[in-house]
Parts: C-alpha cells; sequence; structure tokens
C-alpha cells in the first residue's frame, strides 16, 4: 500500500473493531492478508499487506476511517463537485467507465492541443 491508496483492508478492519461484521464480535484486527485475484504468478497467493513504518492496523483503519470521513463531508455534505479522475493515470489508453458522464474528452487539454 502506497500513500494510502488501497484503503479496502483497513476499512474492513475498521468496521470489523466497529462490531460491524455479522455473526462476529467486535474486535481489533491484528494483521491483513491480500490476495490477488487473476492471472499470473502471484495469482491467488497470501502476502501480507504492507503498513507504513510508523503505523500498526488499528491506527492505519482509524487514519483511513478519518480521511474517509473527510470526503464524505467535503463531497457528499457540501456542494463541492467530485472530480471525474482524482488520480489519473498518465499512461492510460482507455477511457475510463464514468469519462462519458464526465464529459473527460471535453474537459481534457493534452499539451499542444487547440481547444475544440
Amino acid at each position: 500500500m502506497r500513500g494510502f491508496e488501497a484503503p479496502q483492508l483497513p476499512v474492513e478492519a475498521l468496521m470489523a473493531g466497529a462490531g460491524a461484521m455479522e455473526e462476529l464480535e467486535a474486535a481489533p484486527t491484528s494483521a491483513l492478508t491480500y490476495i490477488k485475484i487473476g492471472l499470473g504468478p502471484e495469482a491467488f497467493k497470501p502476502s501480507s499487506f504492507a503498513l507504513p513504518e510508523d503505523m500498526d492496523v488499528m491506527a492505519l483503519a482509524d487514519e483511513v476511517g478519518r480521511r474517509m470521513q473527510g470526503h464524505i463531508e467535503l463531497f457528499l455534505m457540501r456542494d463541492t463537485p467530485m472530480p471525474a479522475r482524482l488520480m489519473p493515470l498518465k499512461t492510460q489508453r482507455f477511457s475510463g467507465a464514468y469519462d462519458h458522464l464526465a464529459r473527460v474528452p471535453e474537459w481534457t487539454l493534452v499539451d499542444g492541443e487547440e481547444e475544440p
């Protein structure tokens, strides 16, 4: 995990700590394991979730929860417009699933291009 870009497992740890998992008592999470689903040599091999050096699982989960709450307050509780591509990949050769709704081609200019 780099720069909090993959928050799914920490969010699940936060939920488990809050008792949101059906038929399980609330309890802190001590480790996270990632299993890649797909093709290739790393597919279906369990690997430890990489934590920042200065955090344990629950500290990470709390920080992810704090950041998620900030996004909720910014985008859902106010009239702040949501970006179509929060972190676009410069090497991406295909359109995103929602680019047509956000009118990305009309709003995106590449260096050296003329406006439409």
